[in-house]
Parts: C-alpha cells; structure tokens; sequence
C-alpha cells in the first residue's frame, strides 16, 4: 500500500540538517570528495554475528515476513538509547541484529535489487530512432542519475537497511555504519544525487493513484492484452523506457517482464505531453516503503553507497561491480521471438537472462499436460456413453 508521505513538502531553500555534506547541487553528478575524506583499512564483510563475552545471551526474533511488526520496530528511534554494549560494534540494538540474521543472512544470496548503469553512448551508437527517441525522454539530470556508476559494498549496504530509521519531523533518514550513527535530510541527498532544488519544480508520483496498464491502453500493441500487465505486450518505445529504469530508479527484483507499483505511472509520465517527474522523491518514497516491509528486496545499492561515502568521509572497498546495462539491437532479435501475433518481437533484450522469468520449456510441459488430461476425460465420457448404450 502506498506510504503515507511528510505533512509538509520540503523547503529547497532550508537548510536541512546535513547542509554542510554538500552545500550546493553540483552542475553534473560526478563521484567528488573532500580533502577530509578517509580509506577503511579493510574490506567489511558479512557474518554471522558473535556472542560478546561477559553478557546474557538473549533469544533473537525472526523479522522475515512479518511486515506489522518490522514497521513497529522501525517507527521507534533506536538512537534514543545508549548504543548496547552486548551486541557487536556493527549493531546499535537487538532489533538490528535480528533483522541481520533473520533477513540479510537468511539465504545464500542478499535481498539486494541487481542494478545496472545506463551506458549512454552505447545507445546512442545503436542508431536505433526508437532508442533516440526514449533517451530524449529523459532530462539531462535524471540521465546522469541512471548512468551514474558506483560500486558497492554488500556489507554496508545491508547495516544500512538493518538500521534505518526515517524521522518524519525533519524529514531525515538515520542509519549506523560500522557500529556509527548517521543521518541525511531530504535536500543534502538530493543535491549529493546531482537533482536538488530543481527537481522540486516537478510534481512527484507516489501522491498519483497507481494507473492500471488497462487504462493506457495506448501503450500496448494490442490494448486487449493491456489487463496482463506485462512489459512484452508494451510498444517499442514504452518497452525500452520500462526497461532502463527497472534497472536504476525503479529497480526490481523477480519477473522484470510485470508492470506493478508505480511502473505504469512512469511510463505515463514518457507518453506525448507526459510531464517531468520528480526523481528523487520517487526514490525517497521507495525507500521509506521497502523499510517497513522485510518481504521486498533492497534497492539503491550504487546511491546509497555513494551518499554514505560522502557523510561519513571514509571510502570502503567495494565487493560488487556496477555493471552497465546492454541490450541487443532490434536486428540481431530472432523472428521467433514473437510470443503472439500482436505481441513485440522489438522488445529490449539485455545481454543477461531475465531474473526468475518463466521458461518457454515450462510452457510447453504445462500445455502437454492439459491435453494429455482433455484427452483422458474425453476417453473415459466415450466409454460412459459406450456401455449406457449396451
């Protein structure tokens, strides 16, 4: 469900309470620090935590799927109280550390969102008109925010979800570093982001109803096809802007082909005569929603790795490579691509699979299996109506 937004929408002319991390917005986003600013000496890692020796050992809680009461838990201010000297220097209180062990460690693989930088010179040499005309779509600063690249650090960026806690009076977000607390306002992250003031002229999404892909259905190839809601049946252009920004300011992780949340909203704001969209308070929302909630993945790794480096004034070796986003042209697309016969076989294809789509393999065995079973019922209706006659 949507969250509920601040009461008051910020002031691009306050000063917020982390101002002095980034003053002004800088003309482009470019990675810049002070001379101020430090190396950690070593590569954080995950682990499971350790019993701290002279403390009680208290029984840990399971947040995984339990959406009531991690919203609870992150509703109160940790900072409040004295950091616990029973738990390990990276946890501020109990609730931390369970949400490590029951949601960041709970798998093999992190919840964290998959994400890709758009490499716009590499479109642009495709010399594809549907391409060029998507990337002029997109306003210059909202295209250096999806080619920005930044490398991550796994271990950090989960003690920052683990820790996260959004005040609504000042409308900051606070969080804990290596056992170290933080905070950033609304503004001073968007001006770290390269948006800043200017964006605040555009009006934001998460305050829209969520648009049904069946009311645009101008969209879609075939508008019948348009209540699946799925991205393959969306024209070229609707296709290739779905797609670059599930890959940085909409990220998800599951079936990249469904249009839920509020993908059908930007995709809107692409149509003729769509207005510029507020990104950063996109971004902002999105965040405030996945903290109250521990069934969704984690996204932002690259800016919020960026923005944690710049208020903390200390760089860390990174362990993950923000790749660039590639997708083959349309002419290198087989023809037997086309799912249907209104179906878009110029869809955007990236150069890795799609995360957890469904194989043509698994259709094939499911379709088999229904006629095998129609041909069963119709045998045993014959042989019914065979021996009535007798």
């Amino acid at each position: 469900m949507p969250v509920s937004r601040a009461t008051a929408r910020p002031n691009p002319r306050e000063r917020g309470s982390s101002y002095d991390i980034c003053p002004r917005t800088p003309d482009r986003l470019v990675v810049e620090f002070g001379d101020d600013q430090v190396n950690h000496p070593t590569c954080p890692r995950l682990k499971r935590p350790t019993i701290v020796e002279g403390f009680a050992v208290l029984a840990s809680r399971d947040y995984f799927k339990q959406a009531i009461t991690v919203k609870n838990q992150r509703a109160n201010d940790p900072c409040r109280y004295r950091k616990s000297e029973g738990l390990e220097q990276h946890f501020w209180c109990d609730f931390h550390r369970d949400f490590y062990m029951s949601v960041i460690l709970r798998k093999k693989s992190q919840p964290i969102v998959p994400m890709k930088y758009i490499d716009w010179e590499y479109f642009e040499n495709m010399n594809d008109p549907l391409v060029n005309a998507v990337i002029e779509k997109f306003e210059y600063k909202l295209r250096d925010l999806m080619g920005f690249k930044y490398n991550w650090n796994t271990e950090i960026i989960c003690q920052f979800y683990c820790s996260l806690y959004y005040n609504e009076r000042d409308n900051t977000i606070h969080w804990t570093t290596e056992g170290e607390h933080y905070c950033v306002d609304y503004m001073t992250f968007s001006c770290i982001l390269g948006l800043g003031s200017e964006h605040e002229k555009y009006k934001p999404i998460h305050v829209e109803k969520r648009i049904k892909p069946a009311d645009v259905a101008f969209m879609f190839f075939n508008p019948i096809l348009a209540h699946e809601g799925k991205s393959i049946h969306l024209q070229p252009c609707y296709n290739y802007a779905n797609f670059m920004m599930r890959w940085t300011i909409d990220p998800r992780k599951g079936d990249y082909t469904t249009l839920n949340f509020y993908a059908v909203n930007l995709l809107n704001r692409m149509a003729p005569g769509g207005r510029p969209f507020n990104a950063f308070d996109f971004m902002w929302n999105e965040l405030r929603c996945v903290m109250d909630d521990s069934r969704k993945h984690l996204p932002y790794a690259p800016y919020i790795m960026y923005m944690i480096e710049r208020v903390t004034k200390i760089t860390f070796p990174k362990d993950v490579v923000h790749d660039p986003l590639h997708l083959r042209p349309r002419s290198e697309v087989p023809a037997t691509a086309s799912r249907h016969p209104g179906s878009s076989s110029t869809a955007p294809r990236v150069d890795d699979p799609p995360l957890h789509a469904p194989s043509s393999s698994h259709h094939r065995r499911s379709g088999s299996m229904v006629k095998r079973v129609l041909h069963v019922l119709v045998l045993l209706h014959v042989e019914d109506h065979g021996s009535r006659g007798q």
